[in-house]
């Protein structure tokens, strides 16, 4: 599927154009292709202009392009287009023919209007996030209906925008509706959608490689927060040059899942819970992703539509816990348990007389001291307020030390062991790990536990969560018996 394919003419950015005319005189005409994935190719019909004259179309040298963007005009939408991030794609050298160049292109910038001077340094000031799809989500409804037998009134109240001051520039969630543009119309059929749009702009204007990330860190957020996969629409970002606004349509290479639009029943949280704390939740989340890192990036990797062997799944689940908790832990206070550790190894390591033999032995020992696999998991945890036992999390946590240690040390099961029990028991591990993964995030962006709790024991999804902890034995199966009806009460 593509998104946008137009012939038109192409240039430098940079070239001049003529006043009286709508493109550079070294321009070139050529096919544009905007993939369903954002990857934007373009095919000329000959050669731009080039150091190395008409055998540019062979050249790979990476260097040749850095900092080299393409300006183009659309033949049939009148649009402007640019190009960035350029790699050669294609082409043809013809000696005794019309020789032609390909490009792709990470980002593309469209725009009804000419563009001013960009470089890749240029600055981007908004980041505007078309919600369609998350409607559910943010809880909308703001438009009333009311049908008699002989007519029918439709009436919508705009809401004012949710604006929140943050530690990293300014949020808002801004309300608006597509609708007919004239005041009176007679027509068949009407249409009437309400929307919303997440606007972020941060405090000091950032490129556009950062914003990219920035679009990233709202897409797994929104991940976090729906449970759901769905990606954003293509979004639209601005920047002022010379006191001037500029607005431009974005799109920008990424992988895009298939997962349709979180429906009410699907979503972990809601916008109506979080509409007080929504600046903050933000704001925690873009600190605790940068300070904690692969600590939440190893969670998300399973979280964007790729598919796992249950190994990696398993083992990728482990190690983004064990991240998170060398960084949540790193300037801990060392326990007394660890203490007495270290003192025995120092103890040891003084015994020996041997130099060589001494360094060599501090170096197997550099990590006799670190909390055990076990504790670091049991440890991440317990600091989740979802009411698990103890003595659940401990067992829970033993087993899943030993199933990484093998599949570590023995390439999967130990030997002798019936594989496929082995998948089955990785499988379901992993189930649990993943909800508590999630929770625990959750937890550190701050949603209140009385949500995560609620999503676990009470929620739509609460059955299915309740049978994955029961497999991974972190609940008895009473759990997932039907509550009994009071005393007295007729069965219904």
């Amino acid at each position: 599927m593509t998104i946008l394919e137009e012939r038109g003419l192409f240039w430098w950015h940079g070239e001049p154009v003529p006043d009286t005319q709508f493109a550079a005189n070294a321009s070139v005409l050529g096919l544009l292709t905007i993939d369903d994935d954002g990857l934007t190719t373009l095919a000329l019909d000959g050669c731009l202009p080039s150091d190395h004259g008409p055998m540019a179309v062979l050249s790979r040298d990476p260097g040749e392009l850095k900092g080299k963007l393409i300006e183009g005009n659309l033949s049939t939408s009148g649009k402007h287009v640019l190009l960035s991030d350029l790699a050669k794609h294609g082409g043809h050298f013809r000696t005794n023919n019309l020789s032609q160049e390909g490009y792709r292109a990470i980002n593309c910038l469209v725009s009804y209007s000419k563009f001013p001077a960009i470089s890749d340094g240029s600055v981007f000031d908004n980041l505007e996030i078309d919600l369609t799809g998350f409607e559910d989500w943010l809880r909308l409804g703001s438009i009333e209906t009311v049908s008699t037998d002989l007519t029918i009134s439709v009436e919508h109240r705009r809401k004012d925008p949710v604006i929140y001051d943050i530690d990293e520039g300014k949020l808002s969630i801004e309300y608006d509706i597509t609708r007919p543009y004239l005041s009176r119309f007679v027509d068949h059929k009407i249409t009437i959608t309400e929307k919303a749009t997440l606007i972020f702009a941060p405090k000091v204007p950032i490129t556009l490689q950062d914003m990219r990330t920035q679009l990233r860190v709202f897409e797994d957020l929104f991940i976090i927060l729906t449970n759901s996969e769905y990606n954003f629409l293509w979004p639209t970002i601005t920047t002022a040059i010379d006191e001037k606004s500029f607005r431009f349509e974005w799109f920008s290479y990424r992988k895009r899942s298939p997962e349709k639009a979180p429906e009410r029943h699907e979503c972990l949280t809601n916008f109506i819970q979080l509409r007080d704390s929504f600046g903050q939740v933000v704001s925690k989340w873009l600190k605790k992703r940068e300070k904690f890192g692969p600590g939440f990036y190893l969670y998300l990797a399973v979280r964007r539509g790729m598919k796992f062997y249950p190994e990696h799944r398993f083992v990728n689940l482990i190690w983004g816990i064990e991240a998170l908790h060398r960084k949540k832990y790193s300037e801990a206070t060392p326990t007394q348990t660890e203490m007495k550790i270290k003192d025995k190894v120092k103890r040891i390591i003084d015994q020996i007389e041997l130099t060589k033999d001494k360094k060599w032995l501090k170096v197997q020992l550099r990590n006799a001291c670190e909390p055990p696999l076990e504790k670091r998991i049991i440890d991440v945890i317990a600091e989740i307020p979802i009411n698990l036992e103890e003595q659940k999390i401990k067992a829970f946590a033993t087993r899943c030390a030993k199933l990484r240690n093998d599949i570590s040390h023995f390439g999967s099961q130990r030997h002798g062991e019936n594989y496929q029990e082995f998948v089955l028991e990785v499988t379901n591990k992993s189930d649990a790990l993943a909800i508590i993964f999630h929770m625990l995030i959750l937890h550190e962006i701050g949603i209140d536990e009385k949500i995560l709790n609620w999503w676990i024991y009470e929620g739509f999804q609460s059955y299915r969560v309740k049978s994955v902890f029961v497999a991974a034995g972190l609940l008895d199966e009473s759990v997932l018996k039907p509550a009994s009806p009071p005393a007295g009460a007729a069965p219904s």
